[in-house]
């Protein structure tokens, strides 16, 4: 497997006597392999229990609360739900900022576009003193906020 077209997906390429076949791998449906002889293919295994996220989801930060160091958690579902009920798949920047309680922005964790799946960054607040900050993951329409505590 190898990421052709740079999308973020590994596609399989298959090379079967002479034919070369580019497959596509859904990973908001589903992970396969392939194991093949040269000259065909063998069987073809798949693994439905493939854990992407189907909502996005804020964690509370661990530990809570914390000195100096703390974990933050969240999804990136693969799938969201349309209105009509199809499945569209979204492509947002992800932002995932620190506030002060003031509302001001203290720093900037994630800024780009990501994949699908489960993430985690560690938040270093040594040089802030003592107190209550927010942190908000935004990505498209969505945006939740949570409230963590520095104690030095």
């Amino acid at each position: 497997m190898y990421d052709v077209d740079n999308d973020g997906f590994p596609e399989i390429i298959i090379n079967q006597s002479g034919l070369e076949q580019i497959g596509y791998n859904e990973f908001d449906r589903y992970d396969f392999s392939l194991v093949y002889k040269p000259t065909s293919v063998v069987s073809a295994d798949y693994d439905y229990n493939i854990n992407l996220p189907t909502e996005y989801k804020l964690y509370q930060n661990y530990p809570n609360p914390f000195n100096p160091t703390t974990t933050i958690k969240f999804s990136i579902p693969a799938v969201i739900a349309s209105a009509d009920g199809i499945d569209a798949k979204q492509s947002h920047n992800t932002t995932l900022k620190v506030y002060d309680i003031l509302g001001r922005e203290i720093t900037v964790l994630v800024n780009e576009y990501l994949s699908p799946g489960n993430y985690e960054v560690e938040f270093n607040a040594e040089h802030l003193s003592s107190g209550v900050y927010y942190y908000r993951l935004t990505n498209g329409t969505f945006s939740q906020t949570r409230k963590m505590n520095l104690l030095k």
